[in-house]
């Protein structure tokens, strides 16, 4: 694996273009890394404290130059459901199993990557990709919707949560 596969001799005509770009995606990613640390359970500065890892990872081993990284809904809801299933009510152990989790999954993704194991998504049936969307979506409604109508919210699982909010209301 080449390390900085999209990164060619540079001409200096390009920084203007290369500054706007980075002022773009800067003004894409906070926004963006506030919501989803949200999503995930955590505080907001967590998120921005994240995001520009991912950036500096997929500049050192991506292999296309005009990608922008970034966390994902589904990612955060799934992240909030997992860690909020083992600690949940500890904030310092939510945002430390948040962490150990993020970077366990990131080194099975780059272990995945190098072995070329994309393939095995092609065996993943319609309906179970339904299933997890579904599911992703309800995951995603039931942590957010105590917030809209101003309740107290859990850290638990879908169930856990669903109860919370409708004792609460």
């Amino acid at each position: 694996m080449k390390l900085f596969p999209s990164i060619r001799p540079y001409s200096r005509g390009w920084l203007r273009r290369d500054l706007l770009a980075a002022l773009t995606v800067w003004a894409v990613l906070v926004p963006e890394a506030l919501a989803y640390a949200t999503i995930a359970g955590v505080s907001p500065i967590v998120g921005l404290y994240a995001a520009p890892g991912a950036l500096l990872i997929y500049a050192a081993l991506g292999s296309s130059r005009k990608l922008v990284t970034g966390g994902d809904a589904a990612t955060a809801a799934l992240s909030a459901a997992i860690v909020g299933g083992i600690v949940a009510g500890d904030s310092s152990a939510f945002v430390q199993t948040t962490a150990a989790l993020a970077i366990c999954v990131g080194l099975i993704a780059v272990m995945a990557g190098v072995a070329r194991l994309g393939f095995v998504v092609n065996f993943i049936s319609i309906p179970v990709l339904r299933g997890f969307i579904i599911g992703l979506a309800l995951t995603i409604i039931a942590g957010q919707i105590p917030h809209l109508f101003g309740v107290e919210s859990s850290n638990g699982n879908f169930f856990d949560r669903i109860w919370v909010f409708v004792t609460h209301l």
